[in-house]
């Protein structure tokens, strides 16, 4: 599961991502538009390093989203499959079938696109039996987080190493 925060104070972009997977420890991404810090619970150095938006302003989610379906209409063929909903939000359905040259190893895939927002709200892809679900499950908008939840807390004798 992936949480991600984002937020604007006063034109700069912070954000904070936080990754579990069965098994392994959480890893935390905090960052502004200068650097970032990347850290794996239990270990003894975290990672800062420029930040990958640093010095660029950073597409509206619109143009995100059209660059995704442009890149998979270069290799699939496109339709749309009216509106759905995905937990509480109404979404474009959009499916993607690999064109006739990259059929036996194309993967099929499946957006939902937020009709309010124009961000992908789920995303899946099949290929040869396997199927990888990308989806947002809660959508919170108009809030203010406090500027703490981007601020990363670093457990005692965490070394932070600049790369």
């Amino acid at each position: 599961m992936t949480r991600e925060w984002f937020c604007w104070e006063e034109g700069e972009l912070h954000t904070r991502k936080e990754i579990e997977r069965a098994g392994a420890p959480t890893q935390y991404i905090t960052g502004n538009d200068q650097d970032a810090i990347i850290y794996m619970e239990g270990e003894d150095m975290a990672i800062r390093s420029e930040s990958l938006v640093q010095g660029t302003s950073l597409p509206a989610s619109s143009e995100v989203v059209k660059q995704k379906i442009e890149r998979y209409k270069r290799s699939h063929n496109s339709a749309r499959a009216g509106m759905e909903d995905v937990n509480d939000r109404r979404g474009h359905r959009l499916t993607f079938t690999p064109k006739r040259e990259t059929a036996n190893s194309g993967t099929k895939v499946d957006l939902w696109i937020d009709s309010e927002h124009w961000l992908v709200l789920k995303e899946v892809m099949n290929q040869k039996g396997l199927r990888m679900v990308y989806e947002v499950v809660t959508f919170i908008d108009g809030i203010e987080p406090s500027m703490d939840l981007f601020h990363l807390e670093l457990p005692e004798g965490v070394e932070i190493v600049d790369q």
